[in-house]
């Protein structure tokens, strides 16, 4: 069997001359790139990845002041000695900054847990409610901690979502 030579007639055929894309094949791959950007950005959805991230800060947050706490009423046989816990739901003072005002927002002082069992108080990612708020609640009731700025899932200590819905 015999091989064709491939003439330049042939080669003309299968190839333009200047040897570039022409711009329909460049918007066709430009679209195919596109779509595949779009799914995956829709796949990974950023936006949900750090609201995820955000509320494992939370908790991390809650269950650091529920160890100080804990830690606290142990060293004072079972009382809250200093601290002064409200029965109702209200936000944590924000004492490490450099003059906060609790008393006239309402907020309680947890500054007693900052000298021995925790080096500052957490604030929230995304801030309080108050200025001097940290954007984390408690009540006295076994210790109950509530991040009430929680994005993908209910993050609090010694309280169910349910019971904190109830009690809002």
């Amino acid at each position: 069997m015999k091989k064709k030579k491939f003439t330049q007639s042939m080669r003309n055929k299968y190839h333009s001359k200047s040897g570039a894309f022409t711009i329909i094949e460049l918007l066709i791959v430009i679209a195919i790139i596109s779509i595949f950007a779009l799914a995956i950005t829709v796949a990974i959805n950023p936006g949900h990845q750090f609201a995820t991230a955000r509320d494992a800060t939370r908790e991390s947050h809650l269950s650091t002041l529920n160890n100080a706490l804990l830690s606290y009423k142990v060293k004072h046989g079972g009382d809250w000695a200093d601290i002064v816990l409200p029965s109702e739901f209200t936000e944590i003072c924000n004492t490490n900054l450099e003059s906060p005002n609790c008393s006239d927002n309402n907020l309680i002082d947890l500054s007693e847990l900052t000298y021995d069992y925790i080096n500052h108080i957490p604030v929230d990612p995304e801030g309080g409610d108050h200025d001097n708020g940290t954007g984390y609640f408690i009540r006295e009731s076994s210790v109950a901690l509530v991040a009430v700025n929680y994005e993908t899932r209910f993050v609090g200590i010694g309280i169910t979502e349910s019971d904190y819905l109830e009690i809002e």
